[in-house]
């Protein structure tokens, strides 16, 4: 088996049909293994149409979240690589399939492909800080280590942390026991960092085969804010003390930067701080103490803009 595709799929309805009918009825050797996170709504009906395909795998389950949820697909993957498809989102699978072999051909651990956000058929923008055309000549179908592509990336700001925007050998992510933390929102944040650094040969395809839905509907819920505000920290946090022990300056730039966008998101959502948990506080004082200079002197000027007490 050449690749699995793994959908998680949570409360999905609107999108899900979408999502199965860009990568289903290919000639090629790969499975699709489709997880209904705990759905609500219609999800678990809609996807049960597709047991029809041979390769089709579909599995229900309680709500455990996107992180347990990816898991379960790595343990449950065949394929020699994975591909992770978030179920609101569609692909070019002609790309995908080429980027794969690709990434057979010259056995890489990752290969990285582009990735557009999609707001309509007529309004398509590439995500957020994509790859300049600069770093796009210099990477494309360049073979590096995974320290040397992350500083790359992460020096120009231009560190896609999309899970989804990757292809990953299987074995590379179960022998380095490579997984989503569990119990966080913002999990790429903490995942991509650990998974790029560790490999031994990555590169970057200069395609785009990933559409991102941009859902200008969706609204954060305000119990929703907590949650995120600590992903963003543990995820600060986890990426500090991977530093700790690889000394990579650019990934103490990188935590830098989420510690400080953690601290934003905080002040500017409805956070009740009595609410936040004490090791979360002493991990939030941790951080601030070990970001870089530059960042610190932001992190205080931010601080006295938004009157901060604590």
């Amino acid at each position: 088996m050449k690749l699995s595709i793994i959908v998680p799929a949570y409360n999905a309805k609107k999108f899900i049909d979408r999502c199965i009918h860009s990568i289903i009825g290919y000639q090629y050797e790969y499975e699709i293994i489709i997880i209904n996170d705990g759905s609500k709504d219609k999800t678990l009906e809609i996807i049960n149409k597709y047991n029809k395909y041979d390769n089709i795998r579909i599995y229900n389950q309680e709500n455990k979240g996107l992180s347990e949820t990816r898991n379960r697909g790595i343990n449950l993957a065949k394929g020699h690589y994975i591909f992770f498809l978030d179920s609101d989102d569609f692909i070019n699978m002609e790309n995908l399939i080429e980027m794969v072999e690709y990434a057979r051909n010259k056995n890489l651990d990752i290969i990285e492909g582009r990735i557009i956000n999609y707001y309509s058929k007529n309004e398509l923008k590439y995500l957020g800080y994509y790859i300049k055309k600069k770093i796009q000549n210099k990477l494309n179908k360049k073979i590096l280590n995974g320290e040397e592509f992350f500083n790359v990336l992460v020096k120009n700001n231009n560190l896609i942390v999309s899970a989804c925007s990757r292809v990953y050998k299987r074995s590379f992510l179960i022998n380095n026991d490579l997984f989503f933390y569990k119990g966080i929102l913002h999990e790429d944040n903490e995942f991509t960092p650990k998974v790029i650094l560790k490999a031994n040969k990555i590169s970057l395809y200069n395609k785009t085969f990933y559409y991102r839905t941009h859902n200008q509907n969706s609204l954060t819920e305000n119990n929703k804010d907590l949650k995120r505000y600590e992903g963003l920290l543990i995820s600060s946090y986890r990426n500090y003390l991977l530093y700790k022990k690889n000394k990579n300056k650019m990934l103490k730039n990188f935590y830098s930067r989420l510690f400080l966008s953690a601290f934003k998101f905080f002040k500017e959502n409805t956070i009740d701080k009595n609410k936040i948990k004490e090791y979360h506080f002493e991990k939030f004082l941790e951080i601030k103490n070990n970001i870089e200079l530059k960042y610190k002197i932001f992190f205080y000027f931010l601080k006295y803009f938004y009157k901060w007490k604590w």
